[in-house]
């Protein structure tokens, strides 16, 4: 039986070191950066709470939805509803992989705690270096990561 679970954890380990992206850099492409387990777009925080909180808010799993393959989750049943009805509106850019790395042509997994809001849309970014980045160079950022966004998901249009 030991043996049993020794070449099962075996395995498990070496199945999340090799899942497991170098850096931060995401390997297969996924349109929206996903928790390991559980497929929860950014980190289980509301994408909502940074338009109407100005800070990210922990979502409850008693409000979730699905979008583009992962479960979303919220702060309130409003929130929720809101993204929803909407999702291309709340959602962050690059399916809240970091925008900086995206600029750069690159699909990188972010941290959802470092983010703006420029214009109407949410960014947010692999680590703060890369938020810093942005300033004063927003316009040519976002052209750029927009045009390798699209490069690298033409069906989605946005």
């Amino acid at each position: 039986m030991y043996r049993i679970f020794q070449r099962i954890a075996s395995a498990l380990s070496l199945c999340v070191l090799v899942a497991l992206p170098l850096g931060g850099e995401v390997h297969a492409a996924d349109p929206v950066a996903k928790s390991f387990f559980g497929g929860v777009a950014i980190e289980g925080f509301d994408a909502m709470s940074y338009h109407t909180a100005g800070k990210p808010l922990e979502g409850e799993d008693s409000f979730e939805t699905q979008w583009r393959g992962a479960t979303w989750r919220f702060a309130s049943a409003v929130d929720r509803d809101k993204f929803a009805a909407n999702p291309t509106a709340f959602a962050p850019a690059y399916g809240g992989h970091c925008a900086n790395a995206m600029s750069l042509g690159k699909l990188v997994k972010a941290d959802p705690e470092i983010w703006r809001i420029i214009g109407d849309r949410l960014f947010v970014y692999y680590a703060e270096r890369g938020r810093k980045a942005w300033q004063g160079n927003e316009e040519t950022k976002i052209s750029a990561a927009d045009s390798n966004w699209r490069k690298m998901f033409p069906n989605l249009g946005d």
